[in-house]
């Protein structure tokens, strides 16, 4: 086709509506929706600090943590205490007491554009399965074996040295002859869906 229509030819963005509620006694602004950078962005803050180095989602720290991106994304509701390298759980599930009693998360997630609420949600859950299915994996369970390798110079030598040691060469073999196995079985990646936790949606 040659005749081609741009894409600045449909117009400007729109500037993100804001609104502003009365919760308690603070006045809130909610932006209806947010730049699909910052989404992106967003998401990749909510799976970072859910799964952290954890082999396996724990259903409750993700939804406190999927409704304070909410919260931290979308509105001008302080949560930099999240920010911090080691924030404690007590403050994490104290500040959550606080929105929750107040009905700050379901006052927000009422006023963001429902098409991208659901984009997101769908979006942090299945960025979840993803990791979970491929560190439960046997090939993910050999790149974290590996990488711990290389973090301990003691580890890496330890394990080059098995490969220096005739008598040891057969276990070698038996130990990748399994991890084939399981591949093979696994998939590489499947995981079973009753072993992974969906994230709700409200």
């Amino acid at each position: 086709m040659e005749n081609k229509v741009k894409l600045t030819d449909f117009g400007l963005l729109d500037e993100p509506e804001v609104i502003t509620i009365r919760i308690g006694n603070a006045e809130v602004e909610v932006r209806k929706k947010i730049p699909y950078e910052e989404v992106f962005d967003a998401i990749q803050w909510t799976v970072s600090i859910i799964m952290d180095d954890r082999p396996f989602v724990s259903a409750a720290l993700r939804d406190v943590v999927f409704n304070f991106s909410i919260v931290k994304f979308f509105s001008n509701i302080d949560v930099d205490f999240l920010e911090k390298s080691e924030f404690s759980m007590a403050e994490l599930y104290t500040n959550y007491d606080i929105l929750d009693q107040y009905k700050v998360f379901d006052t927000i997630k009422d006023q963001i554009d429902e098409r991208q609420l659901v984009f997101y949600t769908d979006t942090v859950r299945q960025t979840l399965d993803s990791i979970v299915a491929y560190r439960n994996s046997a090939q993910g369970i050999v790149d974290a074996l590996a990488l711990n390798a290389k973090e301990n110079t003691q580890s890496l030598d330890d394990a080059l040295s098995v490969f220096n040691d005739s008598s040891k060469i057969g276990e070698v073999e038996h130990l990748m002859d399994i991890v084939s196995k399981l591949g093979t079985a696994n998939g590489l990646g499947e995981i079973e869906k009753d072993k992974v936790i969906p994230l709700n949606k409200e």
